[in-house]
């Protein structure tokens, strides 16, 4: 096959690829009823008090900068998706000028594997507090898989393979009644924390961990007591929570990206505001 033959075909390829990613069903959806209503948590930073800003080059249409900061309004002019079902120009030059490169389902998982392999069998309830960090996460793909990053196809609840998901499994397998899962769930969102650079792919992560709430919660229970009364209180604090534990970091410095400011983030075994690079490898 001539050389030119087969630029052919892969351009061909290529076209079918966005053709499927633009056909695919949006993995996150900033319009869901339920998402958007916590929006305004999941898009705060607790270290400077504003929003987390876009820390990379935001989409132009929206004659914003590096250091401007994610507005709610902004997500309704523009689509905001993961890398997955990004164009492939676009996940290239992400690629090129963030050095962006997403770890694939099936290596999180080996990985994953190997991170638990001293947990397993001991005390549940040290299972669920042990604390874990995904370092420069993405949209925390270590931490949940709602969906495979190199396919975009959705992954079915009991299927996940992330360190939380992890942890929901083994409350699934303690608890059978909804309140007890949900405080055992708080604290296996306060023992999981990753930290991001870029503004859209930290939204993105904590979008991710929020939904694996609801998608853990429907699955497990009847979807209808999502419309309880203290449901939102939870929701809120899950959203608070993810807020302060999945944060916007430059990983080097330990500093709100393109600034000097020291992130903080929250002890919540301490339950105090401490800054990261205070943190020692015991905490």
């Amino acid at each position: 096959m001539s050389a030119k033959k087969l630029s052919v075909q892969e351009k061909k390829q290529n076209e079918l690829k966005e053709l499927f990613l633009k056909e695919q069903s949006p993995l996150i959806d900033f319009s869901d009823p339920c998402l958007r209503t916590f929006l305004p948590v999941l898009l705060q930073d607790h270290t400077t008090g504003k929003d987390i800003i876009w820390a990379t080059d935001p989409p132009p249409e929206l004659g914003v900068g590096f250091a401007d900061e994610i507005a709610l309004e902004q997500l309704d002019k523009v689509q905001l998706v993961p890398r997955v079902q990004k164009r492939l120009a676009d996940q290239k030059k992400r690629t090129s000028k963030k050095a962006e490169v997403f770890t694939p389902t099936w290596v999180c998982k080996k990985m994953a594997d190997i991170a638990e392999k001293d947990l397993v069998g001991k005390d549940w309830k040290k299972y669920i507090n042990k604390t874990c960090l995904e370092v420069t996460c993405g949209e925390a793909p270590f931490l949940t898989s709602r969906y495979d990053t190199t396919t975009g196809q959705m992954i079915a609840v009991p299927d996940r393979i992330g360190l939380l998901d992890r942890k929901l499994n083994v409350l699934a397998e303690q608890f059978h009644d909804y309140d007890m899962w949900m405080c055992w769930a708080i604290s296996a969102y306060a023992s999981t924390y990753g930290y991001e650079w870029q503004g859209d792919n930290l939204l993105l992560a904590r979008c991710n961990l929020f939904l694996t709430l609801i998608e853990n919660f429907r699955y497990r229970f009847d979807a209808e007591k999502l419309e309880i009364g203290f449901m939102p209180i939870f929701l809120d604090c899950i959203a608070d929570t993810i807020s302060w534990n999945v944060w916007q970091m430059d990983g080097l410095k330990k500093t709100v990206p393109g600034t000097d400011i020291p992130c903080k983030i929250k002890d919540w075994k301490a339950y105090k505001e401490v800054l990261f690079k205070d943190v020692g490898e015991d905490n």
